[in-house]
């Protein structure tokens, strides 16, 4: 979440600027170098979790009791965490464009999904802890994808155009100076939950 804070509010507030000032073209470049960034980031934070998944959960407060039943869960979590990243970073542009709306429909399919299939793949289907987890990813994957679709809408403001997908360094640096203050402010709150789980 911290992460997508940090691309999410960090790039929907310049695209606020640039639309206010009816450049729509800046607008779309900076909404193209967040997906690619939002893509990227993912890779090397799940990536990394992966890699050092045990040491992470221990550190998280996981005991030996739980550490299975943690390790089960994350690392499906993680794998599908692309779809976290882009629904919960792309929907502050989503509001940033003028349409909060569709960017509160997209974390209402989330929770409500999520609630549903958890519901179906624990208590009818019995699949335990693995269920809640796939319950999530498919829900996030299905947020996602209504706020990919949005893009491409006629309710869009602003288009995902493949051309603005190459990286601008002048870009990446608005978007992580204006997200950084959230972004802090999200780990803190990810390091106060550690402190409280040992």
């Amino acid at each position: 979440m911290a992460f997508g804070v940090l691309v999410g509010v960090g790039s929907g507030a310049l695209i606020s600027i640039r639309l206010g000032q009816q450049k729509r073209d800046e607008a779309e470049q900076i909404l193209g170098n967040a997906f690619t960034l939002i893509l990227i980031i993912a890779v090397i934070v799940s990536g990394a979790c992966l890699f050092f998944l045990d040491p992470l959960l221990k550190s998280f407060g996981a005991s030996a009791e739980v550490l299975p039943y943690a390790r089960e869960f994350i690392r499906i979590i993680l794998w599908g965490s692309i779809f976290q990243y882009l629904s919960f970073g792309l929907s502050n542009i989503i509001r940033a464009e003028g349409n909060p709306r569709t960017a509160m429909i997209a974390l209402l399919i989330n929770a409500a999904l999520n609630i549903i299939l958890g519901s179906i793949f624990v208590y009818f289907l019995g699949y335990g802890i693995k269920g809640t987890a796939v319950a999530t990813v498919i829900s996030q994957a299905v947020s996602a994808a209504w706020v990919l679709a949005h893009f491409r809408s006629k309710n869009s403001v602003l288009r995902l155009r493949f051309k603005h997908l190459g990286l601008k360094w002048n870009l990446l640096k608005g978007i992580l100076a204006i997200g950084m203050a959230p972004f802090s402010i999200q780990m803190a709150a990810s390091v106060v939950n550690i402190f409280f789980n040992q």
